[in-house]
């Protein structure tokens, strides 16, 4: 999937995307100013992702790798702030990662055409709230820097499904055996009115 990051078009809009788990997940582009003078500005993108436990929730951050070249990237659990990422838990450069806090938060994109959307494994509840992306694009102030609010909510797991079948076996185990008696008493009906002509 490649989308622009908070392109002046989409400010204001939500996009629905379904992830790899089949899941609809929402994304809302804002545009946020935190710091500002006359004609210095930095800003970043928000947006707002919804994940499900125990699935793989993918958290957007892409570049444009043909024009920047492969550039250096840090995730932190926490918004971005003015220099670096804060409590880093993923920065590579490249297919290279210089360091991961966890084998959970992988990259699984395409990182060398600047797809360098972390992925989280397996998340959990414990996984929810800020992470923020920083691409460090060379010059002064020209790092792009995304914030995503990730929340979770309950998902299908394998119990789950194996309770379905459970319970798909209970309702309709006893459906098949009327049905199987009905048809035996059917047949043996039909036999003794054909004997009796």
């Amino acid at each position: 999937m490649h989308r622009t990051i908070c392109p002046a078009e989409c400010v204001g809009d939500e996009i629905e995307y379904f992830l790899d788990s089949g899941h609809a997940s929402t994304v809302s582009y804002t545009h946020v100013r935190p710091f500002s003078f006359s004609h210095l500005c930095v800003s970043a993108s928000f947006e707002k992702v919804t994940g499900f436990i125990g699935h793989n929730i993918t958290l957007p951050c892409l570049y444009n790798a043909q024009t920047y070249g492969v550039l250096r990237v840090c995730w932190g659990q926490d918004w971005v702030p003015m220099s670096k990422c804060s409590n880093t838990i993923l920065s590579s450069k490249g297919e290279a990662v210089l360091f991961r806090q966890s084998p959970k938060y992988q990259l699984l994109g395409r990182v060398m055409e600047g797809d360098v959307s972390m992925t989280i494994v397996n998340a959990q509840r414990t996984d929810a709230g800020v992470y923020g992306c920083r691409v460090e694009i060379p010059g002064l102030l020209n790092d792009i820097k995304i914030n995503i609010r990730l929340t979770m909510e309950e998902g299908w797991t394998h119990l789950d499904l194996c309770n379905i079948g459970k319970m798909s076996a209970i309702i309709f185990l006893p459906v098949i055996l009327i049905l199987a008696v009905l048809i035996s008493k059917f047949k043996f009906t039909v036999r003794l009115s054909v004997i009796s002509i």
